[in-house]
């Protein structure tokens, strides 16, 4: 099914295809992807999860960031979508998952998704940072981009001794 989740992907999001191809071999798992179609035909409708742990005062909470949500033009308005974060969230319940975060991507999908039984809880900040826009580094500290596992070292550092913490 895969290259039909790719046709989706594509046609919903109009990412240049050298991106698309780093979206799926570098973070979609095909084992967390729910898809849907009309009848027996091939998927039509898409979502995708990514668990996280929300760990605060000591205690820690399953949950899963839902994204990617979409329906293949030629599908749209037939509740596709709908039917996918119904049946998502009833797994998910099944499965111990406690709580599921998304960000909609506009404006416009607030009401989309406020219609189907979603509140906003919080909102974020993007905040884009490039080594010409930070300070020099101190002493003789150096910039230089860091791998993943690096980051997420230095990530757990930094925000050990917070209060709330959304970890994937």
């Amino acid at each position: 099914m895969m290259p039909a989740v790719k046709t989706i992907w594509a046609a919903c999001f109009g990412d240049e295809p050298q991106y698309n191809d780093l979206i799926f071999e570098e973070l979609l798992r095909p084992e967390r992807i729910l898809v849907t179609g009309e009848g027996d035909k091939s998927p039509a409708s898409m979502l995708c999860l990514e668990p996280f742990s929300l760990e605060a005062a000591e205690k820690s909470a399953k949950g899963a960031y839902v994204f990617g949500v979409a329906t293949h033009p030629e599908h749209q308005g037939k509740g596709l979508s709908t039917q996918l974060l119904d049946h998502c969230h009833q797994w998910l319940a099944g499965e111990g998952y406690h709580l599921s975060a998304l960000v909609p991507a506009e404006e416009s999908l607030f009401r989309f998704y406020g219609t189907r039984g979603h509140e906003t809880a919080f909102s974020l900040v993007k905040l884009d940072i490039s080594a010409e826009t930070l300070p020099p580094a101190p002493g003789n500290g150096k910039q230089r981009p860091a791998t993943l596992e690096e980051f997420t070292h230095l990530r757990e550092r930094c925000f050990q001794d917070r209060a709330h913490l959304v970890r994937w």
